[in-house]
């Protein structure tokens, strides 16, 4: 689901972004009780319809998987609401259905958020409540955000010391007309500014590979959740 407004889409990101960076607020998760133990492994959730960005920190924080997403592709969309007992995964499902977004595992207790291909959303609409297929322009942002956010794994993955996972992180950047990552800017959660340098060590100057769709608005947010599992 997407709400309307995107106006100062960078600035609202990344002051989004800065409040995150704290403790992660409560999700209200808990181990199934005696009752429902005849399905291991499921949580109870119980998490409303907000911004997604909301929801998925307290997704993160209910059932400690690390998760990596562009903020501006998640800005203006909103969860569904999770209540009841759920698996993870099963959570998730629930958690984004609708918002056009689709999670990538990259191991079992981490993920990237990505958005959909106009086939996936096509076939989402034929089986449920989302929003019609993107237009080509959309597309093309989407399948940019998507590479770039794995251009940018790939390179925190280099490095033991800024694997994704462990801390939360926010970065600030543009994209400039080599197609690289310049204006960069790393905040880390409280405890861990010496990391900071070091990611700037690993993300000044990247090559994303590709330049960027007109439609991309700048500067890009991207923001890191941690969990038990890592990224890479």
């Amino acid at each position: 689901m997407r709400t309307g407004n995107t106006a100062s889409l960078g600035a609202l990101a990344l002051v989004g972004c800065l409040a995150c960076l704290g403790l992660a607020p409560s999700a209200r998760a808990q181990p199934a009780d005696a009752a429902e133990t005849a399905s291991p492994g499921r949580l109870r959730f119980d998490i409303r319809a907000q911004p997604l960005h909301e929801a998925l920190q307290q997704y993160s924080a209910a059932t400690g998987r690390s998760l990596l997403y562009d903020s501006s592709s998640v800005a203006d969309l909103v969860s569904a609401p999770l209540n009841g007992f759920y698996t993870p995964q099963e959570a998730l499902r629930q958690l984004i259905a609708g918002t056009g977004m689709e999670a990538q595992y990259t191991s079992r207790d981490a993920f990237m958020l990505v958005p959909m291909t106009p086939e996936q959303a096509q076939a989402a609409s034929a089986t449920a409540t989302a929003p019609p297929a993107p237009s080509e322009a959309d597309a093309q942002r989407q399948r940019y955000l998507a590479r770039m956010q794995a251009r940018i794994t790939q390179a925190l993955c280099g490095d033991a010391a800024t694997a994704p996972g462990a801390v939360r992180l926010a970065l600030r950047f543009r994209i400039d007309r080599a197609n690289t990552i310049r204006q960069l800017e790393v905040h880390a959660q409280e405890g861990h500014a010496g990391m900071e340098a070091k990611l700037r060590s690993r993300l000044a100057g990247l090559d994303l590979g590709a330049a960027p769709p007109a439609q991309l608005g700048q500067p890009v947010t991207m923001l890191v959740l941690p969990g038990s599992g890592s990224v890479c």
